[in-house]
């Protein structure tokens, strides 16, 4: 009997010592324009400008939203900061945009003064001495003086094109599921349940049904779900914060794996059963339309640093799947990179690089790449 087989691994990189360089940003002229989303680095919001006289705000980047898009025209002893509407900023207690360009002040782009983000910037209005474009506040973007201390003040110039739209997954309905009635667990130290948490309607879902795997440093938790599985990964040391701020645990990211073989459109899913193995260390889900078996199997390794993920079925050609990597750390300034060969993401917090690599390796079928996606068909 041929057996059809998807196998994924993911391989987190935590780097507390080689820092990423941040690219300079490009002066636009009259006849060449460069545009930015600009980023806190701590924390990720951006700035938007909500219009003549009003202030700057620093919110949630926005795929595609003009309101968050700057060019800076001049160069870097003085330039001036100019929204993709065409407004002008200037400073009356917060930073504020206008459409007339002779209240224009001038910046100046300098390092970020705080170690912790050397590699990032910060714009200064030199005028009146509390002109660092600074994030403290009620969310507008407001002055402060060159603390070189302050971890507020550090910014990022993103390409636009980079920030995508991170799709919705709770509209992804689970298939109708049907128990299995005959299932025994290898080992006696097994805990197993026949239905997804996908299926389930408790308060916090991660916390009351998802199944841990972990290997010491790096894990997560699975769902078992058949329409679309969630698996959630973590590292312990994936942490905000520095040596002159506290910082919080970050939650990494997830795979999801959406089933589009149709096989379950029109008619459910038999004999579930999804089981954490906590003898060998193995989390599984299995089920059938019937006729074909599919499994999938889920271990985190010590000695490789990976966790593997395994999809099979009892015949060939039967598996077909959309699958994605999203990003949870920085969940609007950091989007995942699609190739045939997998998808992967990086970014930089206060004192550490982090980076998600997810590696496909089917034994048939097809793969295509899309922007936000995977699909592996008739593996």
């Amino acid at each position: 009997m041929k057996f059809s087989k998807i196998f994924l691994i993911i391989l987190l990189i935590i780097s507390g010592t080689l820092r990423m360089s941040a690219a300079s940003p490009l002066f636009s002229t009259e006849t060449e324009e460069h545009w930015y989303v600009i980023s806190y680095a701590n924390g990720g919001r951006v700035f938007t400008d909500n219009g003549d006289g009003k202030a700057i705000t620093h919110i949630a980047a926005k795929a595609g939203d003009e309101s968050q898009m700057w060019k800076l025209v001049g160069d870097a002893n003085s330039f001036k900061l100019v929204s993709k509407g065409g407004r002008y900023v200037y400073k009356d207690g917060p930073f504020r945009t206008t459409s007339d360009s002779s209240k224009a002040i001038s910046l100046k782009l300098e390092e970020a003064g705080n170690k912790a983000y050397a590699d990032c910037y910060q714009i200064n209005y030199t005028g009146d001495g509390w002109g660092i474009m600074n994030q403290y506040g009620n969310g507008e973007v407001n002055g402060w003086y060159d603390d070189p201390n302050d971890q507020n003040n550090a910014l990022m110039f993103i390409d636009p094109s980079t920030i995508r739209p991170r799709p919705d997954m709770s509209q992804i309905k689970e298939f109708e599921v049907l128990s299995s009635s005959d299932y025994q667990p290898s080992n006696r130290a097994t805990l197993w349940y026949t239905l997804p948490v996908t299926s389930q309607k408790v308060k916090n879902p991660w916390m009351e049904y998802a199944l841990p795997i972990g290997n010491g440093e790096f894990g997560g938790m699975v769902y078992g779900g058949v329409h679309c599985e969630e698996f959630q990964f973590n590292d312990k040391s994936l942490w905000t914060g520095s040596s002159t701020s506290r910082g919080c645990y970050q939650n990494f990211g997830d795979i999801f794996i959406e089933d589009i073989s149709d096989v379950f459109d029109n008619t459910p899913v038999k004999d579930y059963v999804r089981y954490l193995d906590m003898n060998e260390g193995i989390a599984g889900v299995s089920y059938s339309d019937g006729t074909t078996a599919y499994t999938r199997e889920y271990i985190s390794s010590n000695p490789d640093k990976v966790v593997a993920i395994r999809l099979k079925a009892s015949k060939n050609g039967k598996i077909s799947v959309r699958l994605r990597l999203l990003n949870n750390v920085k969940l609007t300034t950091v989007s995942p990179v699609y190739t045939a060969q997998g998808a992967s993401f990086e970014g930089k917090l206060d004192l550490i690089d982090f980076k998600a690599v997810m590696r496909i390796l089917p034994t048939s079928g097809k793969i295509v790449a899309n922007d936000d996606n995977i699909e592996v068909t008739d593996a």
